[in-house]
């Protein structure tokens, strides 16, 4: 085997001037990164997490409007209101059958 050819399996082919080229470059774009996610940081101490998807227990009741169209043309469209509470202790009670809510609010 040659010794002045390189072997691309074994990387040899990378010489010492090419690695000192490219190692600053490296610490650079490594050093953006760090920064950019330190700033970030301070900026979400700063303005708050984003909030959490979802509700908050306890606190009332989510209210959708849902417009029903009219079934023929000299009929009326008319507007449900769906209530949905946002306390979890409600909702399940709420997902009982009957006979066990009842059986549930005698104790």
């Amino acid at each position: 085997m040659d010794p002045d050819r390189c072997d691309p399996v074994l990387l040899s082919c990378i010489t010492m001037e090419e690695i000192q080229f490219v190692l600053p470059l490296i610490f650079v774009v490594f050093g953006a990164v760090l920064i950019w996610t330190l700033v970030r940081s301070e900026l979400r101490k700063l303005n708050g997490h984003q909030p959490k998807r979802g509700t908050a227990a306890g606190e009332g009741e989510t209210v959708h409007s849902v417009y029903i169209p009219p079934q023929s043309s000299t009929s009326a469209g008319h507007t449900i209101h769906l209530r949905h509470t946002k306390d979890p202790q409600k909702h399940a009670q709420a997902m009982m059958p009957a006979n066990a809510r009842k059986k549930d609010q005698t104790k």
